[in-house]
């Protein structure tokens, strides 16, 4: 019977982690990011877009890096990096990035945490 205890004391405390990692992923620095680049990303779809949001694109471009797959992920899902090369074209047609942008566009990358994800829609 004490197992019993131990393994159900074990489920909820695991349970609890995932909870709480879930909960700081979505209003920590990395939830905040993923919302504003799809935000951003709508914007500059739409038409939206200033040149006065180039600070926040950055800063939340930065903050992503750090978080490489959730930055696959995103990537694949709303193709953000895409829009910012738009929105650059579009406010800041003299940046360098540019041609990095068009070059990283070519060669996409099709794997999340090395499982494959067909591109083909």
């Amino acid at each position: 019977m004490e197992q019993f205890g131990a393994w159900i004391g074990l489920g909820l405390l695991l349970l609890a982690g995932y909870v709480l990692r879930q909960r700081h992923k979505r209003t920590g620095p990395l939830g905040k990011a993923l919302s504003r680049l799809r935000e951003l990303t709508r914007r500059v779809r739409e038409g939206e877009s200033a040149s006065t949001d180039l600070a926040e694109w950055e800063d939340n471009l930065r903050t992503l890096e750090g978080y490489p797959n959730n930055y696959n992920e995103l990537n694949m899902e709303i193709q953000f990096m895409v829009a910012f090369r738009k929105f650059l074209e579009q406010h800041a047609p003299e940046d360098a990035r540019i041609e990095t942008l068009l070059e990283i566009e070519r060669h996409r990358k099709d794997t999340i945490l090395g499982f494959n994800i067909h591109l083909d829609k």
